[in-house]
């Protein structure tokens, strides 16, 4: 179940993930249409707004489990394929990311009553799902064998030597720390601990921006896109191009080696 995935594979698990999500935001208005006018038959349409309590009540618990199970996909799929290649912590970004697209993609076609029930009375732009969006696409690249990776992706270099490794993994930190933040106005509202007294502080100074996911998702894409200029630009951070590549120093008292010690385009056997 956990085994590492290849690229073409994981293609499959993104593709079938996001029809997925695609189809709970678009579908799930006419699946609500269809219990309260099919399922209950309407005998809720006489007793003073009991359908939109109906509505109101399928959209709170029936619609957070559909996206927690879209969740579990695209996590599951993320794990699998970075599983044995890559830094254990873009796992914890990819849960990151998803976690912080939760409410959109609970609050996008929902009913208007439970968006307002769980404190949700307006949609912000939809950036986390861009990142979202952006980080499968990244892993569905071969980045193993790209010209620019060698070994890590915070090592690769962008267009005009900018570290865009290491911008990608600096925004990645930003969404993940507001995601830790929002899960933990979440279990404090659960325990009963208020967090409030925080959140005006950080209202007051001017400083709530710093836990929202807009302005480092917006970061985050921009990274991205520079990563993944550098993974096929054949440029790696103090290393050397494809064309060039790196020469091994001849040993003391011997010939110098026939080539390089590993290929210039090999996967990591480590």
């Amino acid at each position: 179940m956990f085994r590492r995935i290849s690229t073409s594979e994981y293609v499959i698990w993104l593709v079938a993930t996001l029809l997925y999500l695609a189809a709970i935001v678009f579908l799930f208005p006419y699946f609500l249409r269809w219990v309260v006018l099919t399922v209950v038959g309407g005998s809720c349409s006489g007793a003073g707004g009991a359908c939109g309590a109906l509505a109101t009540v399928i959209g709170v618990y029936v619609k957070p489990v559909l996206v927690l199970i879209g969740i579990v996909l695209y996590t599951l799929s993320a794990f699998k394929r970075l599983r044995g290649e890559f830094s254990r912590f873009w796992a914890v970004f990819a849960v990151a990311v998803i976690y912080a697209s939760a409410p959109l993609l609970y609050a996008l076609g929902n009913f208007w009553g439970a968006n307002f029930s769980v404190g949700i009375l307006a949609l912000s732009a939809p950036l986390p799902l861009v990142a979202l969006l952006l980080f499968g696409i990244l892993l569905t690249l071969d980045i193993e064998d790209a010209p620019g990776y060698s070994g890590s992706l915070v090592d690769v270099t962008g267009p005009f030597g900018l570290p865009s490794g290491k911008l990608y993994a600096a925004t990645a930190i930003w969404i993940i720390a507001c995601a830790g933040v929002k899960l933990l106005l979440s279990i404090s509202s659960i325990l009963g601990v208020s967090m409030l007294p925080l959140l005006l502080l950080l209202v007051k100074s001017g400083m709530h921006w710093l836990i929202s996911p807009q302005l480092p998702s917006v970061l985050n894409v921009l990274a991205g896109i520079l990563l993944i200029m550098g993974l096929y630009s054949g440029s790696k951070e103090g290393g050397a191009t494809v064309s060039e590549p790196r020469p091994v120093p001849a040993p003391r008292g011997g010939a110098s080696p026939r080539g390089p010690a590993r290929a210039t385009f090999g996967r990591r056997n480590d």
